[in-house]
């Protein structure tokens, strides 16, 4: 594969280095103060005329502004009220001059460009002038002029905080001792690691011993050494200020120089062809592309798909395809994601496969594939036609599965679902944020399992297995890791409840609930008396004694209730010398009836959702095990053999095209072993088991 780089300057930002020195605020040690106890202290609000100068109150002719995130005060507020300075006004330049002690700054209006005592500097932010008023950044005139600020967001509230003329701090500077730095190399990108080449030095050969780094002027962010504080910066632009100190305890006075971060560019695949024009049925293929990025950049993952040359996008199978065993025209895309996690744009190539045969997919994936394999079929054979078989015996683990997945979509504060429970059972939770925007910004939801004893005796229960995963959009995803790690299961923890008592099983508090994200879930328990579980959707600061209180919202087209299965168990023989199959979860006639704790009325489990089927299969003859959604979207996980857990499909998910499988295993004439399925939250049922002989693989 060949790799070319992007040539594109742009891609880089530069910073800045023709200047030298931005301030000459002295924030050093101190060598003498005159101790008096003056200060001045401004309150300005924005949006308000009204400024308190020392306790009093003043009004003020014009308001304080903030443009793009940037504060800006009148210039004439700044210098006579606040500090008490010198101003010449030139009027052609369109120039500012403030002179305060031995401190003389000059600014211009629109440019960044200015001068500390003949020095050249740069602003962050430029003044402006809007209605013939001049305002300037106080960020940059509070780090001149050594004004303490604090803001208030929420009440908007600035406060300045300025020593008079006559209390400010006498301070050591020596004039020997010169901070001074470069970087190391003229252009960044953002995901960068930006470095700098201290050369700071003192003029009479003593040693340099101490730094301060200081990033925007900001004093919260300070540090001896500046990758603390400033090491793989977002894009943006910054102001990186150094001082440092002798081994005599004398200060340089700080040096300022400015980054610019430019954002990172999406990798862009400049050539994607396979490597020959046509391919055998069953031919290994071989694709090569190639590419442009930031040179220093990796490239950390691929995005492949594949289908055929008719079919929507939405019906590909995600993965590099190795193989495909039909003849036809087929369409291929392939994405790459750089290291800043900048995904390309989709590029395709079409893929020829010619008439001649060669091995056969159900034996390639048989005897070379791996489980959760998806089997292509792109020649749309049916499963439904094989043969239906009955299991020689079925029969039912008792407990009680407590279901909340109604209403799905939760929009409101309430009780989902709730049921006084005893014995053995599994609980299971499936439930979306749905809350508006408005809402979720006013409050931040919880979805919470609270368990409590409503009797008068103490409650002993074990939780084990306790699964859940979230919050996250993608419900698939969810629903997919969260079997996966139900199937392979985990510990438990035992809890004593005394009478009255509530404790929450699970809360989400811990991660934000946003809106459209999902939470799921699957546990087990064991209960040596009753225990009385709520399923609810709550507010940030909502008590467990409120819960109670909540009111119980109304299901929608999902399942909930209480059931009496929590597992199914189906002893297979597989005598027959043709493909068979199983299907699970099917109708009404399958679907374990209920009740609704809270409408008193009788349900049935749609799908049969939080049950788990054990399938105990005997061969008579070398089989293949296919597993083939038939509801629709899809993406699980099976445990396979009694302690292996699989994903299935292994990558990406099912949207519905039913002429698609997952290989799930093989099995030699005799053996028995055992599958374990449980239909996956968010998934849709039915699902067919496919008992394949292996003198069918080659058809």
């Amino acid at each position: 594969m060949k790799k070319k780089f992007a040539a594109v300057l742009a891609a880089c930002i530069v910073f800045t280095n023709s200047f030298n020195v931005f301030s000459q605020e002295i924030n050093t040690t101190i060598n003498s103060e005159v101790l008096l106890n003056s200060k001045k202290e401004v309150v300005l609000q924005v949006d308000n005329t009204l400024a308190v100068i020392n306790g009093v109150e003043k009004q003020l002719s014009t308001l304080p502004k903030v443009l793009n995130g940037t504060t800006y005060l009148p210039l004439r507020f700044i210098v006579d009220e606040l500090l008490e300075a010198n101003l010449e006004w030139h009027a052609v330049e369109k120039k500012a001059s403030i002179t305060r002690g031995d401190k003389k700054v000059e600014v211009k209006i629109e440019s960044t460009e200015g001068f500390l005592n003949g020095e050249r500097i740069i602003l962050l932010s430029a003044p402006i002038t809007d209605g013939g008023i001049t305002y300037l950044p106080l960020r940059a005139m509070s780090s001149l002029f050594d004004i303490e600020v604090s803001y208030d967001e929420a009440t908007k509230k600035i406060t300045l905080v300025k020593e008079s003329e006559s209390n400010e701090s006498v301070v050591d500077i020596s004039p020997t001792v010169f901070a001074h730095f470069s970087f190391d190399q003229p252009r960044y990108t953002e995901g960068q690691e930006v470095k700098v080449i201290d050369e700071s030095f003192d003029e009479t050969g003593e040693a340099i011993v101490d730094r301060v780094w200081k990033v925007n002027f900001n004093e919260k962010q300070t540090s001896r050494q500046l990758e603390n504080i400033f090491k793989v910066p977002k894009v943006g632009t910054y102001a990186i200020s150094l001082k440092v100190r002798n081994a005599k305890g004398m200060w340089s006075a700080w040096i300022t120089q400015q980054v610019v971060i430019h954002p990172n560019l999406k990798p862009v695949i400049t050539k994607f062809e396979t490597s020959k024009k046509s391919f055998a049925q069953g031919e290994k293929l071989e694709f090569t592309y190639e590419y442009e990025n930031e040179v220093w950049e990796n490239i950390k993952a691929e995005r492949w798909t594949y289908r055929e040359f008719d079919e929507p996008l939405a019906k590909s199978v995600v993965d590099k395809p190795q193989f495909i065993f039909d003849e036809g025209k087929y369409i291929v895309t392939l994405q790459l994601q750089d290291d800043a996690g900048n995904w390309s744009d989709r590029q395709e190539t079409v893929v020829f496969i010619n008439e001649q045969a060669g091995q056969k997919e159900l034996e390639f994936r048989f005897t070379k594939g791996s489980i959760g394999d998806i089997i292509d079929n792109f020649k749309d054979f049916n499963y439904q036609n094989y043969k239906e078989i009955t299991p020689s015996v079925t029969t039912f683990g008792e407990g009680s599965l407590m279901m909340s997945d109604s209403p799905e979509s939760v929009k409101a504060v309430g009780i989902l679902y709730k049921d006084t429970l005893e014995g053995p059972g599994r609980i299971l939770i499936h439930h979306s944020n749905e809350f508006t925007e408005e809402e979720n910004a006013r409050e931040n939801k919880r979805l919470v399992l609270m368990a409590e004893n409503k009797t008068d005796e103490p409650a002993n229960f074990v939780i084990a297995n306790r699964i859940i995963k979230g919050p996250a959009e993608d419900a698939l995803y969810v629903g997919q890791q969260q079997l996966l790690a139900y199937l392979r299961g985990d510990g438990y923890n035992s809890y004593t409840l005394n009478p009255g008592e509530k404790m929450y099983i699970y809360d989400s508090g811990a991660r934000r609930w946003g809106k459209n994200q999902l939470i799921s879930g699957k546990m087990d328990f064991f209960i040596t008396g009753k225990v009385t579980f709520t399923v609810a959707a709550i507010g940030k600061n909502t008590t467990m004694d409120e819960i109670e209180g909540l009111p119980k919202l109304q299901k929608d087209i999902h399942p909930r209730g209480t059931f009496g299965v929590t597992d199914i168990y189906h002893q297979i023989e597989l005598m027959d010398n043709e493909p068979t199959k199983l299907l699970l979860g099917k109708d009404a006639s399958e679907w374990i009836e209920g009740y609704d704790a809270i409408t008193g009325e009788v349900v049935k489990n749609r799908g049969n959702f939080g049950i788990t089927y054990h399938l105990k299969i005997t061969a008579k003859q070398d089989i293949g095990l296919i597993l083939n959604p038939r509801g629709g979207i899809f993406r699980g996980a099976i445990k396979w053999d009694g302690n292996k857990t699989y994903l299935a499909p292994s990558k990406g998910f099912f949207s519905g095209h039913n002429s698609k499988a997952v290989m799930i295993g093989t099995m030699k004439a005799g053996e028995t072993r055992t599958l374990e399925y449980i239909l996956p939250n968010g998934s849709a049922s039915p699902v067919l088991i496919g008992f394949i002989p292996k003198s069918y693989w080659n058809k």
